[in-house]
């Protein structure tokens, strides 16, 4: 929800959205594949934005230490066993340093670095694409226990998204509601109001 909020709160994102899926359409015959999913990059860098902005956690990548003797980070701090650490996720997705204008909705932030259309930008491209984890980028967790099923996911919620601002013209009627935070969770506002026309096409 909060994606279509951020997504159609102007019309020149729309635009620039439903031109990238018209042309991979068109590309790839008018079917709805993996392959064609993949390639609209701008609809999936503004997915991850909205991700990033509206980080489902405060905190991510929660780990408990069970090596029995404890261990001891390259800094020299040593946690014992059964010491749990988290990364501050939320924090870090607002923090300058790492993200500038960190407050602002940017949908096409990760698609300005590579365009994809040549095999450098292409690894550029990987590198920012949604489901890629890093250290600074944790909604989905990240090293060998990040988020299985994300892969399935992104791709089961970028064919609904460019289905609907493909077909249906979408204006929000009011402001989106704050989101909730239940303890160390947060949520999309109750009750969002939008209008929805199916487009008239020729």
């Amino acid at each position: 929800m909060n994606a279509l909020h951020n997504i159609t709160k102007k019309p020149e994102h729309i635009d620039e959205l439903v031109r990238e899926i018209t042309e991979v359409f068109a590309h790839h015959g008018g079917c709805w594949s993996r392959c064609a999913v993949a390639d609209m990059t701008k609809l999936d860098s503004a997915m991850r934005e909205s991700q990033r902005l509206n980080n489902g956690n405060f905190i991510t990548v929660v780990r408990k230490v069970v090596q029995l003797d404890g261990i001891t980070t390259p800094t020299g701090l040593h946690l014992p066993y059964g010491t749990i650490q988290d990364v501050p996720g939320y924090g870090m997705h607002h923090d300058e340093e790492i993200c500038p204008n960190p407050n602002d909705y940017n949908p096409f932030r990760s698609s300005e670095i590579g365009d994809g259309k040549s095999e450098k930008s292409s690894g550029r491209r990987t590198r920012h694409s949604w489901v890629t984890t890093s250290p600074e980028y944790t909604p989905f967790g990240h090293g060998r226990y990040a988020c299985p099923g994300r892969f399935f996911a992104s791709t089961e919620l970028k064919i609904l998204l460019a289905y609907l601002i493909f077909n249906y013209d979408i204006l929000p009627l009011a402001p989106p509601p704050q989101n909730l935070w239940r303890v160390a969770s947060q949520v999309a506002g109750l009750k969002p109001r939008f209008r929805v026309r199916r487009k008239k096409r020729e």
